[in-house]
């Protein structure tokens, strides 16, 4: 008589458990969203500029939901959050559905990739341990249900972060550019993410005292040149906009 012998590694167990945990927080999540109204005062404000920027195909120089006939306010925050829920108006018209979906979707992502990227710096434990973490804190979770700027701007940010992280272990430009890309992102979800940049620089000059030489401030200079570059051409058009508009 044959045996069967049946094996199964722990390392998938672990995989199949984040994923599964993850799951259950989305569908949480999206019961609360699908069914309750949009009620609160950012959120309102947040769905009701997308929504006429999506309907009415505009970028608005003035805050529409603020100010007088003799006062106008400008509309000068950054827009890419408008815009992401802007283009879901233009596309599927009048309904707030994939709205309320967006949300707790980018948390799910959120908690994905703080569970690949950690595992990839550190190890599959704790990239387990820290995505649990980050979508089970009380904030966060609150954030997961209303559609304020937080969660893209967390989701976004713990892109450019970790993948930071890597690069600074990691030969090669790969993550050095994701980082330059995703904190464009972050810079054009929220303005927080000016923190991201500031640890970024801080970084970089206590890499450059460790050493001070000619030889390593060119090698410094070449190493964060991708990052200056990206971020420049990425927010500097919202910036000249302000500018010109508001001076």
């Amino acid at each position: 008589m044959n045996e069967t012998k049946i094996t199964f590694e722990l390392g998938n167990l672990k995989r199949w458990l984040i994923l599964g945990f993850l799951i259950f927080v989305l569908s949480l999540e999206l019961q609360v969203t699908l069914s309750s109204p949009i009620a609160f005062g950012d959120e309102g404000y947040h769905v009701s500029i997308a929504r006429l920027m999506g309907t009415e195909k505009i970028y608005p120089i003035h805050n529409p939901l603020q100010g007088t006939v003799l006062q106008n306010i400008e509309y000068n925050r950054p827009p890419l959050w408008n815009f992401m829920e802007a283009s879901f108006y233009m596309l599927f018209g009048f309904t707030d559905t994939f709205i309320k979906i967006l949300i707790p979707l980018l948390s799910f992502f959120t908690g994905l990739v703080t569970y690949l990227m950690v595992k990839k710096i550190y190890s599959e434990d704790a990239a387990l341990v820290a995505a649990v973490i980050l979508v089970t804190i009380p904030s966060f979770v609150t954030y997961s249900v209303l559609f304020y700027t937080t969660v893209p701007f967390v989701f976004f940010a713990t892109i450019a972060v970790f993948s930071f992280m890597l690069s600074t272990k990691i030969p090669g430009r790969k993550y050095m550019i994701l980082t330059a890309l995703f904190t464009s992102i972050a810079l054009l979800t929220n303005i927080a993410a000016f923190s991201i940049v500031a640890v970024i620089i801080i970084y970089g000059l206590l890499e450059f005292f460790k050493k001070i030489n000619y030889e390593n401030f060119i090698h410094l200079i070449k190493k964060y040149s991708i990052l200056i570059v990206v971020v420049g051409l990425f927010i500097s058009p919202w910036f000249v906009r302000n500018i010109l508009l508001y001076n």
